[in-house]
């Protein structure tokens, strides 16, 4: 529903109704009430003469108007009356209640026979002995309370809102947040003068570089900027004088007034927070100033959408305030019951606000009263709409609404500015007056505070003169009418007042359960399965007399042969009685069970009310014959989630969308902050995001384990709240507060046991590779050193040779030698470092790739996992849960047999070692015995 904001900005004219509303609190004229009262303007009278004869008339026609609304209330009093409604809803409270026209007598109650007051209803009958069974199966009221929680449950989330909103959006605003046009160039384009008049090239308002029309609100803002003193023409003369400086004394130029209050506010982008005027104190930081259409736009974007956060806040408020969803239980309960469900509001009520404050006397309690809106269920027995609506109520000219108010209530009205004193001492000296009935007490009974008035609120149009009489000035005159709502007490109105909203809607919303064609009323579970009620108790009646009867053998005597003594157990013949047995003279049989056949019977009657209401007993928490299967189930419970669907989207359409539009159209007149206010479109979510909702809680657990892994692209964070909104956990309770993320953040993270151990693995086999190289470079360092220790001793010899006069030339070619061996350690040792290096940078290579393919393999057997495991309960049958337990279940048998299978193998080597060593020690002992037995010989 979309309900436009007119208005926005202060110089803008008001509209129709804001104008009307502005002229409510302006006083009548005198004058002419004078004139139209008299009759004759030109007359002189004047002093208390006048005033007499101007109350008489006033009171003659506001006699007149309330005979007006006490017809109209008596019209459609009986127009509901013989519609037949009245007796629809007491069979279906009847029935509620496990009552009907059988035990009706015997049973006991609470509620009154006549629910609406209206006479119309059953009463009770003098008590007669029952001869039959009277007993009321109650399966109408454990299906009502399921079906109203279940919408309840569904429609009324403990964690998210029923309705959302968003400013409404337009297109060629959103087109010109990505022009990146700079602001000075878009202004001549458009040809803007010092006047604020549009050249010949900007009178179709387009722009900048995409080409798309400027929005209303946009222009408006950008000839704010410009079109003022030292506003476009300081700029042009700036960027002639500096080129560079063109975008800085547009940007400075171009901030409005209530966004630059101080010099320096209005710097560039970049500039420092605290930059300003030396000698001045710092300004504060503010907003940037714009310097593209594209960040204007987006800077009208931002301030619609920070708007319409504050309105949806306020309206939570309100709705919170008045405990909107217990009201609104109230509403689906009376749906399910008779059919349908009334809502009111927003109208205002009082709140008072308590504080305990400090004086110079010590502590004090102040109470602060406030006006807010309220919403609240209205009992459908009390509401009266025109005849005429046929099945929408705002078709009607007028609805009416019945309360009761005691008598101490009625006489503190007097003391209201609002409420006409003498109506209400004529209410009071009158006594109570029923509309429905027309029963007045006795002068008697007149004077107890504790007696009830019924209290009548009337909604619709009334005439500018009907208001004056009712002491509710308006400007107007003869003709006008104003949508207005007057209090009635018996027949006497005592009060009227103009709506409090300007769309002269009602404030009244309807809803049914199941739609009945031209009329406002619906049919509720009650009414769907009264067939199959009645058909069940019939059955079940039958089944207890057939019990009755059949429970003990029915006696036939000839009264004429015998007679009963005394006591039961006697009996004596006459003595004309030609008997010659008791057989003769008594006889007895038994009269059939038919419990089996009567049973087939009660059982259809119970389907019969499942699929009547369209609520099967698995709704009801009981499975049932439903399928067990992954598949199965899913689909069961999509085709059984169909009506409680299609009642949740008539919901939508007719309460929320329209109470919820009317909230927002209340803010917008009676708002007093004015960022709150602003274009804005209000839509249900109650059929869209909570219904869907329920139907997804049993799929996210199913993919729960898809959520981590990262070749699906599944943010986990938001996956665990959406999982925890299935489950009613707010997820808000359970988040980490922004001071341990920033904790949480500082630590390490546990490494995953898997990573942990491939690296232990790699570890290992680097340690294992520098301990072979190393070894490798020490025994190359050692043949290196014995070669070096080696040719030294032959060089010492060589000198040994030398001093003893041995050959220079051998000496010369051993110097040779040393030196060449020399290089060629060193070369070995180089190379042998050098080889160590690359065997090491290749272990480490090694050991990231093999970390890597663990993990690629570690997670790609999880998914294969999963998916053999999802192909395998679909292919038996059964469900997700069902083959994990069956998976978990073979294991562990896998893991029993395998124990058991070393137990035996165990045994078995126990058992041999046992046999060998029982074989041994008999071999040990027959040798024993051998030798003991062989003599020795000589």
């Amino acid at each position: 529903m979309k309900i436009k904001n007119q208005t926005m900005n202060a110089g803008q004219a008001l509209p129709e109704g804001a104008q009307v509303r502005a002229a409510r609190s302006g006083k009548k004229n005198a004058q002419k009430l004078i004139d139209d009262d008299s009759g004759d303007g030109g007359d002189a009278e004047t002093g208390e003469e006048f005033e007499d004869e101007l109350s008489e008339a006033r009171l003659s026609r506001l006699a007149a108007f309330s005979s007006t609304l006490r017809a109209m209330r008596n019209t459609a009093i009986e127009a509901r009356r013989q519609m037949g409604i009245e007796e629809q809803w007491q069979e279906d409270e009847d029935h509620y209640e496990a009552i009907d026209d059988a035990n009706r007598t015997t049973s006991a109650r609470i509620k009154p026979y006549d629910f609406g007051g209206t006479g119309t209803g059953a009463t009770r009958a003098p008590d007669a002995k029952a001869t039959r069974s009277t007993v009321f199966v109650p399966l109408t009221r454990p299906y009502v309370d399921m079906a109203s929680a279940l919408i309840s449950d569904l429609y009324l989330p403990t964690d998210d809102r029923n309705w959302d909103g968003e400013p409404t959006p337009v297109p060629d605003l959103v087109k010109q947040a990505k022009d990146m046009t700079p602001l000075m160039q878009a202004a001549q384009q458009m040809q803007l003068g010092q006047d604020g008049q549009h050249g010949q090239q900007g009178l179709d308002g387009q722009a900048g570089q995409s080409g798309a029309a400027m929005p209303a609100s946009m222009l408006a803002r950008l000839r704010n900027l410009f079109v003022k003193p030292g506003g476009m023409q300081a700029a042009q003369t700036a960027a002639t004088a500096d080129p560079a400086a063109d975008m800085t004394v547009a940007a400075q130029s171009a901030v409005p007034a209530a966004t630059n209050p101080m010099p320096g506010a209005g710097m560039m982008r970049g500039a420092p927070a605290d930059m300003g005027v030396p000698g001045l104190p710092a300004t504060p930081a503010v907003t940037p100033a714009p310097q593209t259409v594209g960040e204007l736009a987006q800077q009208e974007i931002d301030a619609a959408n920070d708007a319409w956060k504050k309105a949806r806040t306020r309206i939570d408020d309100w709705l919170t305030a008045c405990a909107y969803n217990a009201e609104m239980r109230k509403v689906i309960k009376d749906m399910a019951r008779i059919g349908v469900g009334i809502m009111k509001g927003p109208f205002p009520k009082a709140k008072s606000a308590k504080a305990v404050v400090r004086t110079d006397q010590g502590y004090a309690i102040e109470i602060q009263e406030t006006v807010i809106p309220a919403s609240r269920r209205v009992d459908p027995w009390r509401f009266y709409p025109d005849p005429a609506c046929g099945e929408d109520i705002n078709n009607g000219s007028y609805v009416f609404e019945q309360d009761f108010i005691t008598r101490s209530k009625l006489r503190d009205l007097v003391k209201l500015d609002s409420y006409i004193p003498a109506q209400i001492t004529r209410c009071l000296e009158e006594g109570p007056i029923s509309a429905t009935h027309g029963a007045r007490k006795s002068a008697a009974e007149q004077q107890a505070d504790s007696d009830l008035f019924e209290i009548w609120y009337f909604e619709g149009q009334v005439e500018w003169q009907d208001m004056a009489d009712a002491g509710c000035e308006v400007d107007g005159e003869a003709g006008d009418v104003f949508h207005s709502v007057v209090t009635m007490v018996n027949d006497h109105v005592i009060k009227a007042a103009l709506s409090h909203l300007d769309s002269e809607e009602f404030t009244y919303d309807v809803t049914v359960w199941q739609r009945k064609s031209g009329l406002w009323i619906g049919d509720g579970v009650a009414r769907q399965g009264r067939t199959a009620q009645r058909g069940l108790n019939a059955a079940v009646r039958n089944l207890m007399d057939n019990a009755g009867r059949s429970a003990r053998p029915h006696t036939v005597i000839n009264r004429k042969a015998v007679v009963q003594g005394n006591d039961p157990y006697t009996w004596y013949t006459r003595g004309d009685a030609d008997i010659s047995q008791v057989a003769h003279a008594m006889m007895f049989f038994n009269v059939p069970s038919m419990q089996g056949e009567l049973m087939n019977i009660i059982q259809y009657f119970s389907k019969m009310f499942e699929d009547a209401t369209g609520l099967p007993m698995m709704m009801q928490g009981q499975q049932g014959a439903a399928p067990e299967t992954v598949g199965g189930m899913q689909l069961l419970m999509n085709n059984a989630s169909i009506v409680p669907r299609d009642i949740v989207r008539r919901i939508d359409d007719c309460i929320t969308e329209p109470h919820i539009g009317r909230y927002y159209e209340y803010l917008m007149i009676h708002g007093e902050d004015d960022s709150e206010k602003g274009d804005f479109s209000i839509h249900a979510r109650g059929s869209s995001a909570l219904m869907e909702r329920a139907a997804q809680d049993q799929f996210l657990v199913q993919i729960a384990a898809f959520a981590t892994n990262p070749a699906f692209g599944l943010d986990p964070e938001l996956f665990i709240e959406e999982l925890l909104k299935s489950k009613r956990i707010n997820p808000q309770r359970l988040k980490l507060s922004d001071a341990k993320k920033q904790e949480m953040a500082g630590r390490q993270p546990p490494e995953d046991a898997r990573i942990t151990a491939a690296k232990i693995m790699a570890q290992a086999g680097l340690a294992k590779v520098q301990a072979q190289a190393q070894a490798n470079g020490q025994l190359q360092m050692a043949q290196s050193q014995a070669e070096l220790q080696r040719i030294a001793q032959e060089a010492g010899h060589q000198q040994q040779l030398l001093r003893t006069g041995g050959s220079t030339p051998q000496m010369a070619n051993a110097s040779a030698r040393i030196e060449q061996e020399r290089i060629r350690a060193q070369t070995a040792q180089m190379v042998e470092t050098s080889r160590a290096n690359a065997e090491m940078a290749r272990a480490d290579k090694e050991m990231l790739i093999a970390q890597q393919n663990g993990e690629y393999e570690m997670r790609k057997l999880e998914l294969q996992r999963e998916i053999a495991l999802l192909d395998y309960a679909n292919k038996e049958k059964i469900s997700l849960n069902d083959a994990r337990t069956m998976l978990a279940k073979s294991a562990m048998d896998n893991q029993t047999k395998r124990e058991l299978a070393a137990a035996e193998i165990q045994l078995a080597k126990n058992e041999g070692l046992q046999n060998r060593l029982l074989s041994l020690h008999t071999h040990h002992t027959s040798l024993v015995r051998d030798e003991i037995s062989t003599p020795d010989t000589p």
